[in-house]
């Protein structure tokens, strides 16, 4: 697996798991609003789940928006969404990946706690090979 195919899987495992309505992109595309789930990638190095035959790691941040609300039901909705993705990338593993879900750091907040958020880091090894 390369890494178009990764960043490309993991997109496709977060639009499947997320609940109706929340848009799902990676990280290039601007025009998003919430509820909004972006796939930024990271650095490739070999400290993560490496083995002889999936050598690198590839580090992402999956950031999850879930929009304006109460407090209450705000919070109630990024936890779905925490649940959907955490769940989705749990479930991508296959013989050209390893994926781990290392952390999930939250809440994030934007301009005058207008929007309510998460971040859900992880690390996959691969072999960079296209398959």
């Amino acid at each position: 697996m390369n890494l178009t195919q990764l960043r490309d899987n993991i997109i496709d495992g977060l639009k499947a798991a997320m609940p109706a309505g929340v848009q799902v992109t990676s990280w290039e595309d601007r025009k998003t609003m919430p509820p909004v789930a972006v796939v930024i990638p990271g650095v490739v190095d070999r400290d993560g789940p490496v083995t002889v035959g999936m050598p690198y790691a590839v580090h992402y941040v999956v950031q999850i928006i879930a929009g304006k609300g109460t407090g209450r039901q705000i919070q109630v909705k990024l936890d779905t969404l925490i649940e959907a993705g955490v769940l989705a990338l749990d479930g991508l593993n296959d013989p050209d990946a390893r994926l781990v879900v290392d952390e999930i750091r939250g809440p994030l907040t934007g301009e005058n706690d207008e929007f309510l958020g998460a971040e859900i880091e992880l690390t996959a090894a691969i072999s960079m090979r296209v398959s």
